[in-house]
């Protein structure tokens, strides 16, 4: 019998990159007050619920804040899933899926690694996910389960589709740590 684990624990962290700090945020009172934060910034854009969507991340798995100081620059927004999928060749696979959800940087800190810093810091979520994950080969093996990796996103931009490759392969590079020589390939979703 193979049992799949829990993921693996992503504390609250705080990670500094050059002049940027990313926060996780677990607490929906802190989320709440990131959003009030980013509203006094950036105003209520009728095109984008940000409020939203900052609610939704911190409830449905992480929720990253970058600040330059006390004010805050960016979000992201992701879920971690784990799926086991029947395929029509009556083949098994394990599939871990990275979604990030919401990426967002507030306009005049674009392009000035924002999102790369949000980027860094959701791949090390990912880590220890990784590391069971590569314990858990073998035995995925010998119960007739192929491992696949992928990162998944729904993009509206072309800066959308660029971070999700550039995230699908700082992952893949994560993963070649763990697995070594038999790195499963993380593929794009979109």
């Amino acid at each position: 019998m193979l049992r799949l684990p829990a993921f693996a624990d992503c504390a609250d962290t705080s990670t500094v990159s050059a002049s940027v700090k990313v926060d996780r945020i677990s607490d929906p009172s802190r989320a709440s007050a990131l959003a009030s934060l980013l509203e006094s910034v950036i105003g209520r854009p009728e095109r984008w619920d940000v409020r939203g969507w900052i609610e939704q991340a911190q409830a449905r798995g992480i929720l990253l804040a970058a600040f330059r100081g006390r004010e805050p620059v960016g979000f992201l927004g992701a879920r971690r899933v784990a799926e086991i999928e029947i395929r029509e060749s009556d083949e098994t696979a394990f599939c871990y899926s990275l979604r990030p959800d919401y990426v967002y940087v507030v306009p005049d800190a674009r392009r000035t690694g924002i999102a790369a810093a949000l980027r860094d810091v959701l791949v090390d979520c990912c880590r220890k996910d990784l590391a069971i994950l590569a314990d858990m080969r073998e035995a995925m093996s010998d119960a007739g389960l192929e491992l696949e990796i992928e990162v998944l996103s729904f993009v509206e931009s072309d800066e959308g589709e660029e971070f999700v490759e550039r995230t699908r392969q700082k992952l893949e590079e994560v993963a070649s740590e763990y697995f070594r020589s038999d790195t499963p390939t993380v593929r794009p979703a979109f």
